[in-house]
């Protein structure tokens, strides 16, 4: 029997694939449970009309995040902290603290999460941070670490 699953199901598959399997399992297992319906005409054309609507939606994303990596990639964007003689920072600066900045100077909404920084930066210079804007899609920031002016 040919059901389409609505909810994941280990060693089976995903919501909305449509899958084979004996009636037994369906009717005694999937069913009672709701985790899949019967694949009749109904059912498979509103399944296609939602992979294509998620397929346009992620078409979408991609395109809006490979024009966000095209206006981030090779910006610089610049952090004044307070630093001591050697260029040590009193204390650190975060992928938060890089996500704001970001999203101040350029105008782009970044996630902190979405920064690859190994460890916060804790020296006064240039250092290259990467975003993850989608899975594929990745854009180079420069991040300069200053000093304070002051006294």
């Amino acid at each position: 029997m040919q059901v389409v699953l609505k909810a994941e199901v280990k060693g089976l598959g995903r919501p909305g694939q449509l899958v084979e399997v004996s009636d037994g399992y369906a009717r005694n297992y999937l069913f009672p449970r709701s985790l899949a319906e019967e694949a009749t005409s109904g059912v498979l054309k509103k399944v296609a009309e939602a992979n294509r609507a998620a397929a346009s939606r992620e078409a979408r994303q991609l395109a809006a995040a490979q024009a966000e990596a095209k206006r981030l990639d090779g910006q610089a964007v610049t952090i004044r902290v307070k630093a001591g003689a050697q260029g040590r920072l009193f204390g650190a600066v975060t992928a938060a603290d890089i996500a704001a900045a970001i999203t101040n100077s350029l105008g782009v909404q970044v996630d902190k999460r979405r920064l690859d920084l190994k460890e916060p930066v804790k020296r006064v210079g240039e250092q290259r941070v990467e975003v993850r804007l989608a899975h594929d899609v990745r854009a180079v920031v420069r991040v300069l670490v200053e000093a304070e002016k002051g006294g």
